[in-house]
């Protein structure tokens, strides 16, 4: 009894790698990621003392033909400690990457496009940011104020 399972078991295992490998190659196997560091002194480079972006940040990954393939944010990733949204398993070909962030303001370009191919190597851009300051307009309504046209503002100061 105990070699006829053994006999199942290897022959379901001979059946299943081949269908394996052949899903595995119909994937791709190109890798692509985007890290996202707070860029502090605005210079578009990632320096010392600049840490990783941990949330706030997503990619729209689109086809040469500008279809989103993927999404993926920071609040979601399972490297946004390092600042990485990555996009798997990718087939060769040529991508873009476009990055935002609503609270953010971009040091770096916020369209990247990037040639997968199926090598190891994954491929990796960078995204700066900074934190936004805010507009005098926002200024007086996140204080609770009114935001008023020019002639009025000077109406009501009088």
């Amino acid at each position: 009894m105990t070699k006829r399972k053994f006999f199942l078991i290897t022959f379901l295992l001979a059946l299943m790698l081949p269908a394996a490998a052949i899903h595995a190659q119909q994937q791709g196997g190109g890798q692509f990621w985007v890290q996202a560091f707070e860029d502090r002194n605005g210079n578009g480079a990632h320096d010392g003392g600049e840490p990783f972006l941990t949330s706030g940040v997503s990619v729209d990954l689109l086809n040469s033909d500008g279809v989103i393939m993927a999404s993926g944010t920071l609040d979601d990733a399972p490297f946004a400690s390092r600042g990485f949204i990555g996009f798997l398993y990718l087939e060769p070909g040529t991508y873009t990457a476009a990055i935002s962030s609503p609270d953010l303001t971009a040091t770096t370009p916020e369209r990247v496009e990037v040639e997968v191919t199926d090598s190891d190597t994954p491929i990796t851009v960078l995204y700066g940011a900074q934190r936004g300051t805010l507009t005098e307009a926002n200024a007086q309504t996140a204080a609770g104020g009114m935001v008023l046209n020019g002639e009025l503002a000077r109406l009501a100061l009088s």
